[in-house]
This record gives structure tokens, sequence and C-alpha cells, in this order.
């Protein structure tokens, strides 16, 4: 039995300075405006490319697989890297640090919390600091 050809699902988390903060601005495919992934409409595996633009000095904590953490939501906002079979580790194509990439088995129907580990860098942290921003997926359920 072959393996389903991942389908790819391509997003951008644009990151500016706003009046009280940084501003989350989410465009792409199967993302909403809080940058939740809804992959309800997809068969079988997707492949996600979320890559980071901003004129601020903002990329992806490293090493990759350390930059998102992935839990059930119904364990809460998780606090480490994924560990299991329904999503492969987070990788920067490429050496890119501004695109992660892993897929998503979408097979099980649940809800789950991701993670985003950025780093900025400005005046006020000019050793940089940890960023974290937490949307969700939304994944298709088996019988479907």
């Amino acid at each position: 039995m072959s393996t389903p050809v991942p389908t790819a699902v391509n997003a951008t988390l644009t990151v500016s300075n706003g009046p009280k903060g940084l501003l989350y601005t989410w465009s792409g495919s199967n993302i909403d405006s809080n940058g939740n992934f809804d992959f309800t409409s997809i068969k079988g595996p997707v492949q996600v490319t979320l890559t980071v633009s901003s004129s601020l000095q903002i990329s992806y904590c490293q090493p990759a697989a350390q930059t998102m953490w992935l839990g059930k939501q119904s364990s809460g906002r998780p606090t480490q890297p994924y560990s299991g079979t329904e999503f492969s580790a987070p990788v920067f194509p490429n050496g890119i640090v501004n695109q992660l990439r892993w897929t998503d088995q979408n097979s099980d129907g649940l809800i789950y919390w991701y993670v985003l580990l950025l780093w900025e860098v400005d005046p006020g942290h000019p050793t940089g600091q940890q960023i974290q921003v937490d949307p969700r997926v939304i994944n298709r359920g088996a019988s479907k």
C-alpha cells in the first residue's frame, strides 16, 4: 500500500510593531486570522510550511525541532516539543530559519494547541528575547 502524498499548506505569520506591542497577522491556506489551522476539509496527511515575515529582527528559535510545541487541546497549553506519531518533528527547509515545516498525519480528529517560539532582537533586548505565539490545529477524523 502506498503512502499518500501530503497536501501542501502554506501560511505566513507577519509580525510588526503596534501601539501596544507586537501585532501578529496570519495569512495563507487553511488558517484563520488567529493562526488556527483547520484541516477538516483535507483528507490525508498535510505538509505545513509556516513562514515568519517581518521587518523586525524576528526568527524562529533554534533548533527547529524545539521551536514548536504541540499538545492536545484537552491537556492544556503545551510546554515542550510534541512526542507522538501524529506530527513529524519541525525542520527548517533548506536551512532557512524564518520557515518551519512539519507534517500532520491529519487522522485523529483531535484539536491541538501549538506554540511557536520566536526570537526577537530589539533595542530593549539587544541579546534577544523569546516570544511565544499559541494558536491551534484542528485535525480531520480518520473516519471522514
